[in-house]
């Protein structure tokens, strides 16, 4: 939803602003049970606070337990 606002179209585009991989991107949005799903670490959300400065961490992320 952030992502459409900010008009960009390809996970390309928006790993080059977060300062991530394209990759690292694509794994990290694989389901859970996906072998090849990784967890975002400190680099990725870094990265998603860059590109959504206006939102709080709140608004993006969620803590499951």
């Amino acid at each position: 939803e952030y992502i459409k606002e900010k008009k960009i179209k390809k996970d390309a585009e928006v790993a080059k602003y977060m300062g991530i991989s394209a990759v690292q991107l694509w794994r990290v949005r694989l389901p859970d049970g996906d072998p090849r799903h990784n967890d975002p670490g400190n680099e990725f959300i870094a990265g998603v606070l860059r590109l959504f400065p206006d939102k709080k961490f709140e608004d993006l992320f969620f803590l499951s337990k």
